[in-house]
């Protein structure tokens, strides 16, 4: 976990993913979303591996951020043009913040996004969402968030200058 890229790998098929983040040169999060899964499925990584892995992650992060709150989010799914929308991993996020709940974790929260994707949202080769169904997204994650309880700040922290 944690590591990202060489830049010299970037545009080539052998990536190395070996280069240490450097979280020092972020600032904390103030609240930390995770939205993953559609291509652990889409590989064939079974629930109990992928509920193995996730939790091993969250640990991880946990390390590093103590209180943030985190948001596991659900899979939007795949809709079809039939109206049905294709689910994948079920109760897994769910069982995953449970796991974490009795383990201690005090802030960790599901928001579930079923029904956030519809088959008008998603471009023709159904795989990911269009402008329009990122919009839509984004309304229903507001309207999730001002239901947990979150308020609009009237500024947001930054990194110093030359920081980063």
């Amino acid at each position: 976990y944690f590591r990202t890229e060489d830049t010299g790998y970037y545009y080539t098929t052998d990536h190395n993913y070996t280069t240490p983040w450097n979280f020092k040169k972020d600032l904390p999060p103030t609240h930390i979303f995770i939205h993953i899964g559609a291509n652990d499925n889409a590989y064939s990584i079974t629930g109990d591996a992928f509920k193995a892995t996730y939790l091993g992650f969250l640990e991880k992060l946990r390390g590093l951020y103590p209180i943030q709150p985190i948001f596991i989010l659900t899979p939007f799914g795949w809709p079809s043009a039939d109206g049905n929308i294709y689910y994948y991993y079920e109760g897994v996020y769910q069982a995953v913040v449970d796991a974490r709940k009795a383990a201690g974790d005090k802030h960790i929260y599901l928001v579930d996004t079923s029904g956030w994707q519809r088959y008008q949202d998603i471009f023709p080769d159904n795989s990911h969402p269009s402008e329009a169904g990122h919009a839509h997204i984004a309304e229903q994650m507001i309207a999730w968030l001002k239901t947990w309880g979150l308020k609009p700040q009237k500024s947001w922290a930054t990194l110093p200058s030359g920081s980063n």
